[in-house]
Parts: structure tokens; sequence; C-alpha cells
């Protein structure tokens, strides 16, 4: 997931870890768990990582909406 939102983005692979280990932190806060299939999921879970990436590179500083 990691290399495909870089690619998209044209970010470092570094910066989407540190989202994405925000992301886990926040889910584990919520204690989130899925309720659809883990292909879903997956496809899912890259869109909202690479909208927030975008977010993280527009915006100079990071949120995460969940």
């Amino acid at each position: 997931m990691r290399t495909t939102v870089a690619s998209f983005t044209d970010s470092y692979q570094y910066t989407i870890d540190q989202l994405i280990e925000k992301i886990v932190q926040r889910c584990r806060e919520l204690n989130l768990r899925l309720m659809d299939t883990e292909e879903a999921t997956r496809l899912d879970f890259i869109v909202f990582l690479t909208v927030q990436t975008m977010n993280y590179l527009h915006s100079g500083r990071h949120r995460v909406a969940v």
C-alpha cells in the first residue's frame, strides 16, 4: 500500500509510514474493527491514505479525520 500511495502522490514512503502509524494509533484509540472484507477494506484504505497524504502535503500539517 505504501508503495502504491507513494507513486500516486509523488511523496516519500517514510511520510506515508508516519501517516499509517497515526491512523493505526487513532483506530486503536477508537477501538475500530473491520466490518467489510479484507479486500474491500484494502481498496478503501488505499483511497483514504491517498487523500490523507495529499492533505498532509498541501496543508503542511496532518489531522486524521476518522
